[in-house]
């Protein structure tokens, strides 16, 4: 600890501190990139630059009935200027470099407002350090930029909450960011929705910081709406965010031993794991799901879509139960990073899940010794912190 006081004093003497400190980790993750980038696109790279083409070209989702909202639009659109000037893969891959660093930086400068000095370039190095984000680098995926774009949006509402009288600048950057968030993973427009609703009950009931938290939300939806107006010229559907959301809740209410709510695609095809997985894992996986999911393979999206829904509520109003063992399953991955379907236990699972515990260790040791207190617990950002 000594020597981060140290360090921490040194990088507050610098003129342009975070920059310049850490942009060895900028060195680091482009290295990352330029070692691992695979030549030929792989997992979902092909569906981002297809729609990132679509963009360039006017459209996003073929007109219906092959509809695809799949994924959300807001990675693609970054990735439109860099197509249209016709950049190489590797160029696209180093943007994921640059949000990752970013990310730091503006993590650094958070923690510094909120913990001592050595606390917040404790914190920064860890984050720097959590190789389970470097598992993005590589690829043209969403996980970086979203990644970048929480951390921003933390940092944001810090800053707004903060600012004395109508902060004007702060609160367009925290709707901006807010709204773009919502665009780019669809999860987090249901989450904007519940903010929302809380932030107004409260409002109404005249308490400032509520009032304040309403109206970065609504501004928010300004960013948002236009993508569901879009959905809705497609689907006729209101509040339509995309069509990837039940075959989400049908894996989490799947009620087979042995499972634990986490994602399969539609072949079937066990989760790749550092570990291995089980024997026999596709065979189970098939025993238990073919039927049900080879019914509705020849459907359209959206019909797909509504079947997986259909087949999870039923599964949950049948095992209430397997459903909330699969949410606490969830919290456990998010938490530690276990426990995964099918999926043997080796050192990988310790490697995984040592970055989270180390997090954890970090936030209690905060909570436990800083009497400044990090966020009201009514603040938007909280909200956020609590809902993600």
């Amino acid at each position: 600890m000594q020597l981060l006081t140290r360090a921490s004093k040194k990088l507050t003497a610098m003129p342009v501190r975070p920059v310049i400190f850490f942009l060895p980790f900028l060195f680091l993750y482009a290295a990352i990139v330029i070692v691992m980038a695979n030549d030929e696109l792989t997992v979902d790279e092909p569906s981002y630059l297809q729609l990132a083409t679509n963009l360039l070209n006017g459209s996003y989702s073929p007109p219906p009935p092959d509809i695809d909202l799949w994924h959300a639009p807001g990675y693609a659109l970054t990735l439109v200027p860099f197509l249209a000037m016709k950049m190489p893969l590797l160029v696209l891959r180093l943007l994921n470099a640059v949000w990752l660093y970013a990310a730091v930086c503006i993590f650094y400068d958070l923690l510094r407002k909120l913990v001592s000095p050595s606390n917040a370039l404790a914190g920064a190095l860890l984050l720097g350090c959590y190789w389970l984000a470097w598992k993005g680098l590589p690829v043209i995926m969403t996980e970086t930029f979203v990644f970048f774009l929480f951390t921003a949006t933390l940092w944001a509402a810090h800053n707004y909450f903060t600012t004395p009288g109508k902060a004007v600048g702060p609160l367009l950057l925290l709707a901006f960011l807010l709204g773009y968030v919502c665009i780019s993973k669809l999860l987090f427009s249901y989450v904007l929705l519940a903010l929302t609703l809380i932030s107004a009950f409260f409002a109404l009931r005249g308490k400032p910081q509520y009032i304040k938290a309403l109206t970065a939300v609504l501004l928010a939806w300004i960013v948002v709406i236009p993508y569901l107006v879009y959905t809705y010229s497609l689907t006729g559907r209101v509040f339509y965010v995309g069509n990837s959301g039940g075959t989400t809740l049908y894996w989490m209410s799947n009620p087979v031993k042995g499972e634990y709510g986490d994602w399969f695609n539609e072949n079937l095809e066990p989760n790749w794991s550092v570990d291995g997985v089980q024997p026999g894992a596709e065979a189970a996986l098939k025993r238990n799901h073919e039927q049900e999911i080879s019914s509705i393979r020849s459907l359209t999206s959206v019909e797909k879509d509504d079947a997986f829904k259909r087949m999870a509520l039923e599964n949950i109003k049948a095992h209430p139960g397997a459903y909330f063992k699969n949410w606490l399953a969830n919290i456990c991955r998010l938490l530690f990073n276990f426990p995964y379907s099918y999926r043997k236990i080796g050192p990988g699972l310790l490697f995984n899940g040592l970055p989270h515990l180390l997090m954890i260790i970090f936030a209690i040791h905060y909570c436990c010794s800083s009497g400044k207190i990090a966020y009201s617990p009514r603040s938007l950002s909280g909200s956020c912190c609590c809902l993600y």
